[in-house]
Parts: C-alpha cells; sequence; structure tokens
C-alpha cells in the first residue's frame, strides 16, 4: 500500500515517540514482517502476521452510510 509519511507522521498519529516508533519499525524489517520504500508499505505474509496479532482476517460487512 502507499504509505507516503514519514516516520514522524506516523509516530504523531499512533500517539507514540519518535524513538519507540523507529525501534518497532527497525524490529518488523529485522523480522521481514514489513517493509517500506520509497513510500510504500510491503507486508509480505498477511495471514502470518495476523496469527502474530492473535486476530482472524474476514471480510467486513457492508455498513450503511448513515
Amino acid at each position: 500500500m502507499v504509505l507516503p509519511y514519514r516516520q514522524q507522521d506516523l509516530a504523531d498519529a499512533l500517539g507514540l515517540s519518535l524513538v519507540h516508533t523507529n525501534k518497532t519499525l527497525a524490529k518488523l524489517r529485522a523480522r521481514q514482517m514489513a517493509s517500506r520504500s520509497d513510500g510504500v508499505l510491503t507486508v509480505p505474509d498477511l495471514d502470518a502476521r495476523a496469527a502474530v496479532a492473535a486476530m482472524e482476517l474476514e471480510d467486513l460487512p457492508a455498513r450503511p452510510l448513515m
């Protein structure tokens, strides 16, 4: 997915420090769980990431706009 934000922008949006965000992204890269290059975020195996997060991937039902 296109993710054209700086690490500082991500940290601010998540309410985390820049240092914590940087270390977390570095761990994800080291474990080959995610990578980011030229403003594009790549998550190689989404099902495996869902298992790590202890969640199930399923299609969400359509919600009305109002």
